[in-house]
């Protein structure tokens, strides 16, 4: 009995220090619900942070999935990604970007951007 609450306080102590903040996601440019125009590049700026260590970001949503390289193990990283809406994607449509980035124990966010097409 003695050995098995030795053990049980070991994994209460080890659980609490393990990292349960997600990464955070903030973009920079363009603002959301920008207008952007069908065929045009244009640039997204987005900022990721984490408490530990950033593992992975990924662009993805209404565009073709994209992995930001270079990341290994940093607390901030500031990227810029081009996206050029399809020529023929009518006026009005909205186009969702989505970030979402890992940090080194596995949580995990996600944030949208909206912009329109005009």
């Amino acid at each position: 009995m003695k050995y098995l609450t030795v053990l049980l306080c070991a994994l209460f102590l080890m659980s609490c220090n393990k990292d349960r903040d997600d990464p955070q996601i903030r973009f920079i440019t363009p603002a959301q619900n920008s207008e952007v125009e069908a065929g045009v590049q244009f640039t997204m700026q987005a900022e990721v942070t984490d408490n530990e260590a950033i593992s992975s970001i990924v662009v993805g949503g209404d565009v073709q999935d994209l992995e930001i390289t270079g990341i290994t193990d940093v607390l901030k990283h500031n990227f810029l990604v081009n996206i050029t809406p399809s020529a023929d994607t009518p006026s009005g449509a909205e186009l969702t970007i989505t970030v979402t980035a890992k940090d080194v124990a596995g949580n995990s966010e996600s944030e949208d951007l909206v912009v329109i097409v005009k």
